[in-house]
């Protein structure tokens, strides 16, 4: 636990200050003794109550000696300093159970006691001796009270990756600030001191492991997810980007891990619902969620490698040019105008006799495919080659009448009057 009536070396480190000899503080361990909290529970003894006796034949018991030994009757000073030591912890006690009944949605973290922290350092350090948690490696203070609290509260959250600062960073201190605060109890000032975040836009992908590495750290101290099991997942998140990716696509990016980071911890948040607490059998409901929602599709999605330049087009691109910027400052005379402008007629005449000479025969070319009523001329008729239909009538290509002079008993190929303006009759 990290409050201080729940901390067996706050626990031992006050009793010491006191001036409880260690070898009564073991033998109150012996009896099960260990925290502020077990110390004021252990008797049906009150402060300022008539009669101690409870409370001192407790006391008898930190120094009872196996038979046929009789067990040392404490002297005055040593009841003394039981008595003070019992007194704080029932004053501490009532203290956090007002604080929790005043405010009962309080999501503050708490700082954890300075003897408990050094004493898990310590068994970290010992455990996980293949690793130096030092410089980069060590998690600062607020960082392990934010993962702590989440202990407290019995829920997990994301813990952001700008917020894995180092104990080094938090070394250097920041000046307290002053908040207005507005609650049930008033209006007042209360001094705070800013978030320490730790900037990781201007740094490499080793900065980030770090964070992640320091992130790792603090689960561990607060007994929620082992050291050993967190580290895999970093190694995997990490190993996506040096995979070689296939043509068309790029490796994975440190956003995809952020992403996929943000998306495992939201899933561990849905699915964890029941609490993080570990059991009483030692099993922590948080490291088995971690390991198997690891592999769950959502995250494996973000990690994918992703095409070059976005997604790819369908269909064919199209073919309509761009259109032609105009130079600015170009100025032409009069003249060239004109010139270029009869220039395009022409080039478009020509292109348009073309167009509507492609669908005639080639005896025919030269003449128009309809007359002045709109009507179109039979082309077999004018070859002397259509039967369907009489001179003068239609048949289902067109008008049986020659496209030449206009006459319906003969058609352009047999017709022997001169036009200089070729197929055109009035």
């Amino acid at each position: 636990m990290s409050s201080f009536l729940d901390s067996n070396a706050s626990f031992r480190e006050r009793a010491l200050v006191i001036g409880i000899s260690a070898t009564d503080l073991d033998g109150a361990a012996a009896v099960g003794v260990t925290t502020m909290a077990k110390l004021a529970f252990a008797s049906n003894y009150a402060p300022n109550g008539a009669d101690d006796a409870p409370l001192l034949a407790l006391i008898r018991t930190f120094g009872a000696l196996p038979p046929p030994l009789v067990t040392p009757e404490p002297t005055a000073g040593e009841k003394s300093m039981w008595r003070r030591l019992h007194f704080e912890a029932h004053a501490l006690c009532l203290a956090e159970i007002r604080q929790r009944v005043e405010t009962p949605s309080e999501t503050t973290a708490r700082a954890m006691p300075l003897a408990e922290r050094l004493e898990r350092q310590e068994a970290q350090r010992l455990r996980l001796q293949g690793l130096d948690i030092s410089g980069d490696y060590e998690p600062s203070h607020g960082l392990i009270d934010i993962v702590q609290a989440m202990f407290d509260s019995n829920s997990v959250g994301l813990v952001k990756l700008e917020l894995c600062t180092r104990r080094q960073d938090e070394i250097h201190g920041h000046k307290k600030v002053q908040d207005l605060v507005i609650d049930e109890q008033g209006v007042r000032l209360q001094q705070s001191r800013p978030d320490l975040r730790v900037d990781l836009h201007a740094g490499s992908e080793l900065d980030y492991m770090f964070a992640f590495i320091r992130r790792a750290l603090a689960f561990d101290s607060c007994d929620l997810i082992g050291f050993v099991v967190h580290r895999r997942y970093i190694d995997r998140l990490f190993g996506e980007p040096r995979k070689p990716a296939v043509q068309g696509y790029s490796r994975t990016s440190i956003s995809q891990l952020i992403e996929a980071d943000r998306t495992l911890w939201t899933l561990l948040s849905e699915n964890t619902r029941t609490g993080i607490r570990p059991a009483a059998d030692g099993t922590k409901p948080l490291e088995v969620a971690f390991i198997a929602l690891q592999s769950h599709a959502a995250v494996s999605f973000c990690l994918l490698p992703r095409p070059v330049g976005g997604a790819p087009k369908r269909g064919r691109a199209s073919r309509t040019p761009s259109p032609v910027k105009k130079k600015r400052g170009s100025s032409k005379s009069p003249e060239k105008v004109a010139k270029k402008e009869k220039k395009n007629k022409n080039k478009k005449d020509k292109r348009d006799k073309k167009e509507k000479d492609s669908h005639l025969p080639r005896d025919l070319i030269g003449l128009q495919a309809k007359d002045k009523n709109g009507k179109s001329f039979c082309f077999n008729f004018n070859l002397g080659k259509c039967s369907d239909a009489l001179s003068g009538n239609s048949c289902r290509r067109g008008v049986h009448v020659c496209m030449k002079c206009g006459d319906v008993s003969h058609g352009a190929k047999a017709c022997t009057k001169s036009s200089s303006s070729t197929g055109v009759y009035q």
